[in-house]
């Protein structure tokens, strides 16, 4: 008991003490490629819509939007530059992506500078993760805000998700999503039910991809995301989830770790459940829509529409002579252009899936490079097991459900996500710090 109250000290010490770098000059400049990465992703998460377009961004050209941060990049790009060492994979692979986005406008029904700067804004995410070397004050950091966001988004989920509160539209017409004791379909300054969902997985990815083992701590992130996926009542985000407990928690692998992790994992999540089912029980009217939920998915179509909305975008696909109709023609980009009716675009809808919308907008090139950066992803991460049990589920289901994933403020986390993939700093792979072997030890 002494030794295990010593070594939880140690841990406390060793957080105190990176803490303090944090706010050494050289502290900061350390982690300013992350605090720049959090920054967009927690005012595009966190601001509602239509406060966001106000006050946080700044509209340039026709309807462009571009974050305000991105107006400190003359300042903040040198300072990164001159004092951190670049991922010339991940830069290259970021210069590939832009360069096929800026070609795909030759083809495009309109050639606007506007396609360009969504090009660009895509981009930007891969560029400032290539300066992340992930050290250890950086890894630390990159926990921290990770798991602070998906706690905010999480409670958002829980709070309108059960009807203790009311959402007003994005675009502040007044019109009210959900209403004061009643459970909506939640939505949240992210975004709705699947987004939302889709955002909180890749947050938790990321807290998991940074260690090769799960501890106490991931496990208390895995049944929070549980539960909050399960009251999205988004399917596509469950399926994508149990394929990740599927992969990850392999009983042949290693018994003892399955059996104490998946207990931990049962016993934790059984607690939230029954605090979820005490409040509908107790609150009749919150139980009432959730049945009316559960009824209106047993009684619609599994898909949704995206077949039909697949086949839309094939077609478009077959009239531009299999070239693409341009980046960003044929369906929006939230968070960069505002509302869908300030221009045309091709596409009558969402295709919901990553590969049927690169295929559309850049062509046959496009989706072969996408293709080769997956391959190189999964190359390039076959020294981090951990992580094939997260990119497995994003590139062979998430990819084939949505396509937010290269919409804000998903492309930031995603793109940290790869960048961890691609990175070669054995902190990664060998995470765990001196307290924590020697309490596995014990």
């Amino acid at each position: 008991m002494g030794k295990l109250l010593m070594l939880k000290m140690e841990f406390v010490k060793e957080y105190i003490k990176i803490f303090k770098q944090l706010f050494t000059i050289r502290g900061i400049i350390e982690s300013l490629p992350v605090i720049i990465i959090f920054g967009y992703a927690y005012s595009t998460s966190l601001i509602p819509v239509n406060l966001y377009y106000r006050y946080f961004s700044t509209p340039i050209f026709e309807y462009f939007y571009v974050n305000n941060l991105t107006l400190l990049a003359p300042v903040l790009i040198p300072i990164i530059i001159l004092n951190h060492k670049v991922n010339f994979r991940l830069l290259l692979i970021s210069f590939g992506f832009f360069c096929i986005f800026a070609f795909s406008t030759f083809f495009a029904k309109d050639l606007q500078i506007d396609t360009i700067m969504i090009a660009l804004y895509s981009v930007i995410p891969f560029v400032y993760c290539a300066f992340i070397k992930f050290t250890r004050i950086q890894i630390k950091l990159i926990r921290l805000l990770a798991f602070s966001l998906f706690i905010l988004v999480a409670f958002q989920v829980y709070f309108y998700g059960l009807g203790f509160g009311t959402y007003v539209s994005s675009f502040g017409d007044g019109t009210a999503i959900g209403e004061i004791g009643v459970a909506s379909r939640v939505y949240t300054t992210v975004g709705a039910a699947t987004g939302t969902s889709v955002l909180l997985f890749l947050l938790a990815a990321v807290l998991f991809s940074l260690r090769s083992n799960l501890g106490k701590f991931e496990i208390l992130v895995l049944a929070i995301l549980l539960t909050a996926t399960f009251v999205t009542f988004s399917r596509g985000s469950l399926v994508l989830l149990v394929l990740y407990l599927l992969i990850r928690f392999n009983p042949f692998s290693n018994i003892r770790f399955f059996l104490k992790r998946i207990t931990g994992l049962i016993g934790i999540t059984l607690v939230l459940m029954i605090t979820l089912l005490g409040i509908l029980i107790f609150n009749p009217s919150v139980l009432s829509i959730w049945e009316d939920r559960m009824f209106y998915f047993r009684s619609h179509s599994l898909d949704s529409g995206r077949f039909l909305r697949a086949e839309q975008a094939f077609v478009e696909f077959e009239k531009s002579s299999y070239l693409g109709v341009g980046f960003g023609n044929y369906s929006g980009r939230k968070k960069i252009i505002p509302r869908f009716g300030f221009r045309e675009f091709i596409g009558l809808s969402s295709p919901h899936n990553v590969y049927i919308l690169f295929l559309v907008e850049l062509g046959i090139i496009g989706i072969l490079y996408y293709i080769f950066f997956i391959i190189y992803v999964f190359l390039k991460a076959k020294n981090k097991n951990h992580l094939y049990s997260i990119l497995i589920p994003i590139f062979l289901f998430g990819h084939n459900f949505e396509y937010i994933y290269w919409m804000y403020p998903y492309l930031w986390i995603f793109a940290l996500l790869i960048a961890i993939s691609l990175s070669s700093n054995r902190l990664i792979t060998n995470d765990l710090s001196s307290w924590e072997k020697n309490k596995m030890h014990y």
